[in-house]
């Protein structure tokens, strides 16, 4: 894609992500979360510091889930 940005493959975004997520798996996902390297940015549980990176304590409270799941895609 255009300026080195790699696009996003259709299945990606053919997706209702609003019903999508009741199906994830959350270890899962909390393994990929530590083996990337979010965790080193992103603080995950209250009054922990971050590096810089949004505080992801209670995302589910101040985020949709599409609009979490762009900020996976689109960081």
């Amino acid at each position: 894609a255009a300026g080195g940005l790699q696009p996003i493959a259709a299945e990606f975004l053919t997706k209702d992500w609003s019903k999508e997520h009741l199906s994830g798996a959350a270890a899962a996902g909390r393994k990929l979360f530590g083996t990337l390297g979010c965790a080193k940015c992103h603080a995950i549980v209250p009054d922990q510091k971050s590096a810089g990176a949004p505080s992801l304590f209670e995302a589910r409270r101040r985020f949709t889930v599409p609009h979490l799941v762009e900020s996976l895609l689109l960081p």
